[in-house]
């Protein structure tokens, strides 16, 4: 069981290879291509293998999801930035006319050109007093607020994802790799480089092992030629016996 699931080993690579190929879009990536199409076949498999996946194997980008409705509440946090400018000079406008209206039709009534704004005295509609333009403004103004409140909070949650998603890609490439840099380091052959670097350096290991056994020989044979043989030994323990037997006090004592 264990030696079918061996056998198959190539197989099951090249299909989860495959397999996050097209999940991640990079199917006609060429390494991708060539590493499967290598490990289907098993074919030059010694030469793939000395190519890293881990540098190798294509970074897939992450989708970029456009969301439609961020886009709109965008688009409307940027009109409505200018909504009140534009609204109030409009009501200035509006309040100029009838201001117009108004002196000629009472030349001789002396009246403040904001106090008619604020009342209209008929003539200006009460939907362009300022009072009315000023409650407008505001509203808008607050929309503004609410809509870059929530944008900022939406943009931090979308880019939140996108970090979570380029993580998850980074670790299924990085799984993806070691299985395969396992798999593949089985079938890296011994390059001519390699054997001359391993022989040079063995060749050099061995002349300093035999240059040490000379210098250990010679000092083994210095030791050896200082030390007195067995004839060098009897020969002194001759003289010296001779040496005791001449002497006066040996005379003496006979």
């Amino acid at each position: 069981m264990v030696k079918s699931k061996k056998s198959q080993e190539h197989q099951l690579l090249s299909d989860a290879v495959i397999a996050w190929a097209v999940k991640n879009r990079v199917r006609k990536d060429p390494y991708v291509m060539g590493l499967a199409l290598a490990l289907q076949t098993r074919s030059n498999l010694s030469m793939w293998a000395t190519l890293s996946p881990l540098e190798y194997l294509p970074h897939p980008e992450l989708v970029k999801v456009k969301s439609n409705f961020l886009s709109f509440i965008t688009l409307l946090r940027n009109t409505l930035i200018f909504a009140p400018v534009a609204l109030t000079w409009a009501a200035v406008g509006h309040a100029t006319t009838a201001f117009g209206l108004y002196v000629g039709q009472n030349t001789g009534a002396i009246v403040n050109f904001l106090e008619f704004w604020q009342n209209g005295y008929g003539v200006l509609s009460k939907s362009w007093t300022i009072g009315h333009i000023a409650t407008l403004d505001f509203l808008m103004i607050m929309l503004v607020i609410a809509l870059i409140a929530y944008l900022h909070f939406a943009n931090d949650r979308v880019r939140n994802r996108r970090i979570a998603g380029e993580a998850l890609l980074d670790n299924e490439r990085l799984a993806l790799g070691i299985e395969l840099y396992t798999f593949l380091f089985e079938k890296r052959t011994t390059s001519n480089v390699k054997m001359n670097e391993n022989l040079a350096r063995a060749t050099q290991d061995l002349l300093h092992t035999s240059s040490s056994l000379a210098k250990a020989a010679k000092v083994v044979e210095k030791s050896a030629k200082e030390t007195p043989t067995n004839k060098q030994i009897m020969a002194s323990l001759k003289d010296l016996l001779k040496t005791r037997k001449s002497s006066p006090l040996d005379s003496f004592l006979e």
